[in-house]
């Protein structure tokens, strides 16, 4: 399982503020802190997190943010 440590380590490793993924998800930068206190994350919010890193690796086409997008997917592979 997941845990909301491992989501905020990857938020900030692509360079992402807690309001630049709720922004992107159409969530509250509350519900992204949250969600980065749980010890366990839901796939629903692994999903939301893809969809965030997705939309900016796709708009900055920047390697790190593939990788962390990667990174991501794995999590959510082991957690389902």
């Amino acid at each position: 399982m997941t845990s909301g440590a491992e989501l905020r380590q990857l938020r900030i490793d692509c360079g992402l503020t807690k309001a630049d993924v709720a922004r992107e998800v159409g969530i509250t930068r509350t519900a992204v802190a949250d969600s980065e206190k749980a010890r366990k994350v839901q796939v629903k919010t692994l999903e939301r997190y893809m969809t965030a890193f997705a939309a900016v690796a796709k708009r900055n086409r920047e390697e790190r943010h593939q990788a962390q997008l990667a990174a991501l997917l794995e999590l959510v592979v082991d957690t389902v």
